[in-house]
């Protein structure tokens, strides 16, 4: 994948020192407690079939062109993804609320489905949805009601047409998308009454590349996040998100994490990883009378 770092780096899951105490008491440590990588990842990493010489030099050549990198993986079905298990999830959403099972979950950006599988203990209904073409077929294949859509586009329409959710997930799509800000403010749109929940999930310093017709192929995206500029620092850029951009959009974090984003390796390399921020935001219904009030002033 264009957006998978080509080497093995470590695994990261600790809380920033350099955070402000309000931070740092959000944070919810799911790492293991000897340094290494968690119960979940080892397993991953040992499970986890890698793509063979074939299917990599393959890829790398269809990469080359002015193709979708995420229908490649669903027609090679290749590079499959770890973020959390659902033991760590469950701890994250427990800080949040006392019984952590909604009505009704959105996933977006669903991918294969493997890390969507992981909501499923949590939600009573879930929908799905997905701009790939190839994933959303993968998707429909094993039984998902599907979306074919970009959510930043459609999320009004779809509010019209009755639906919301209790919980809406964006799990490391942000960097990948068009359009990353109409997105949070999609998932502000799609999302219920409080207290539902936004369950964000982004890599960390922040490398925003979209390939499509939109663009040209040139990667880059149609919107800034407000985390292009200025420090490459992990921590950094993380308070950024969280005092900042959330709350600009409408959320309030109240449970933080630090986890990898784990990519099954290939001929060449055994795992490619991110350092993937998790964040838990509950919405906050005053952003619509800000956005109301913006546009009278």
């Amino acid at each position: 994948m264009r957006h998978v770092a080509t080497v093995a780096p470590r695994l990261i899951y600790d809380c920033p020192t350099s955070w402000p105490q309000n931070l740092k008491s959000l944070f919810v440590s799911l790492g293991d407690l000897t340094g290494g990588p968690c119960q979940a990842a080892s397993e991953f990493l040992r499970s986890a079939p890698r793509a063979s010489l074939c299917q990599t030099l393959l890829h790398r050549t269809l990469c080359c062109m002015p193709l979708d990198d995420f229908d490649i993986n669903a027609r090679l079905d290749i590079y499959p993804l770890h973020i959390f298990s659902q033991e760590q999830l469950e701890r994250l959403l427990r800080t949040a609320c006392e019984i952590p099972v909604f009505n009704s979950v959105l996933d977006v950006g669903a991918g294969s489905g493997k890390v969507t599988s992981q909501l499923h203990p949590f939600c009573r209904s879930l929908l799905v949805s997905e701009t790939s073409a190839g994933m959303a077929e993968q998707l429909n294949q094993q039984g998902y009601q599907v979306w074919q859509e970009d959510i930043a586009q459609t999320a009004a329409t779809r509010r019209a047409e009755g639906y919301e959710f209790a919980m809406i997930s964006i799990l490391n799509v942000l960097d990948r998308c068009a359009s990353p800000k109409s997105l949070l403010t999609a998932a502000h749109t799609l999302l219920g009454p409080s207290p539902s929940l936004l369950l964000l999930a982004t890599p960390l310093p922040f490398r925003g590349a979209y390939f499509g017709w939109g663009t040209y192929w040139s990667g880059c995206q149609m919107e800034t996040l407000g985390l292009e500029s200025g420090t490459e620092d992990w921590a950094q850029q993380a308070q950024v998100l969280l005092e900042e951009v959330l709350p600009a959009a409408g959320f309030e974090p109240v449970a933080i994490t630090r986890l990898p984003y784990i990519c099954a390796g290939d001929a060449f390399v055994p795992f490619s990883a991110l350092d993937d921020l998790v964040v838990v935001a509950r919405k906050h219904e005053y952003f619509l009378f800000r956005m109301t009030s913006g546009q009278d002033e």
